[in-house]
């Protein structure tokens, strides 16, 4: 550890950062786990929510097969979305995020469908670039465009707008103290 900054050495105080845990287990210490990402965690954090989404893509698409019928492809499409997303709300609070702290499940799940309506906004900004822009027609482009290209650029975003403010580190009240 360095001296307090000092104006005569120029140099500024180096304080190690407090370890996450007290005896090496994923008890968080102080009550939350500070929001210092390692990279080892961050990728953690990742896997498990490609887990959840890859489930829930399996739960959206299922149901909207089992009540394509009964409902239309409309309905169905709206209750299976809806199921989907808030199957992976609950997945994601639960495993992905579990060592956070709990705000209100109200608040955390209207945040979290509404960052879920921004990438579905970012997966249409897709297809509209690849449709009015570029001018493609086709079944591939349009998949391309929306499915791998939108999905892609929109699982990154909501991967980054849960963590930061669906499922943060540290509790809303205290980050606007600047605890």
């Amino acid at each position: 550890m360095r001296a307090p900054h000092s104006a005569a050495s120029g140099e500024a105080e180096i304080r190690p950062l407090p370890s996450a845990t007290t005896s090496g287990t994923a008890e968080p210490q102080g009550g939350y786990v500070p929001d210092v990402p390692s990279g080892k965690r961050v990728a953690g954090e990742a896997l498990r929510f490609g887990a959840v989404g890859i489930a829930n893509v399996a739960v959206d698409v299922g149901l909207f097969n089992l009540l394509r019928s009964p409902l239309g492809p409309y309905a169905a499409k709206v209750a299976s979305t809806g199921v989907a997303v808030t199957s992976s709300f609950f997945m994601n609070r639960h495993w992905t995020w579990a060592d956070r702290p709990r705000a209100g499940v109200v608040r955390q799940y209207v945040l979290f469908v509404l960052l879920s309506g921004v990438g579905l906004l970012i997966a249409e900004a897709c297809l509209l670039v690849s449709r009015g822009l570029l001018g493609t027609r086709s079944l591939v482009a349009d998949n391309l465009a929306a499915n791998v290209v939108g999905l892609g650029i929109a699982m990154v975003f909501r991967f980054w707008a849960y963590r930061r403010w669906v499922f943060p580190a540290q509790p809303p009240a205290d980050r606007l103290r600047g605890a």
